[in-house]
C-alpha cells in the first residue's frame, strides 16, 4: 500500500516547505485530496549578490565565485561615501549655523564707528 510514496498525505494538514538557509524562507505545504500543494510563501533562493555579504542563494555560502577584489573595492569605496557623506553633513551644519549667527548680530550704526 501507497509503495513508499511520500506525496500521500491527510487532507487539511500543513507542513513546512522549503529551506531557512541563507535568504530563503520556509512556507507552507497544505494536503488536499491526499495529495501535498505546491509550496505556498516560502522565499526560494535567488542569484548570488557581489560584495553584500549574504548568502542569496541559500547554499549556506556567501558570495561565492565573486572575485575578492572587486569586493574589497567595494567595500572601499563605500567607506569613502560615507566620509565624504558625513563632511558634507558637517560642512551644512556649520554654514546654517553661521548664517544664523550672522542674522542675530546687531548692526553697528553710524555712531558706532
Amino acid at each position: 500500500m501507497d509503495d513508499g510514496t511520500s506525496n500521500c498525505c491527510i487532507d487539511g494538514n500543513t507542513r513546512a516547505c522549503g529551506t531557512d538557509l541563507g535568504k530563503c524562507e520556509f512556507g507552507i505545504q497544505t494536503c488536499r485530496g491526499g495529495v501535498w500543494e505546491p509550496c505556498q510563501g516560502n522565499v526560494g533562493p535567488s542569484e548570488e549578490l557581489c560584495c553584500d555579504n549574504e548568502d542569496n542563494d541559500c547554499d549556506g555560502e556567501t558570495d561565492e565565485g565573486c572575485p575578492k577584489a572587486s569586493c574589497d573595492q567595494a567595500n572601499q569605496m563605500s567607506m569613502i561615501y560615507w566620509v565624504v557623506m558625513g563632511l558634507g553633513v558637517i560642512i551644512l551644519i556649520g554654514v546654517i549655523i553661521y548664517t544664523e549667527f550672522i542674522k542675530k548680530k546687531p548692526e553697528q550704526s553710524a555712531y558706532q564707528q
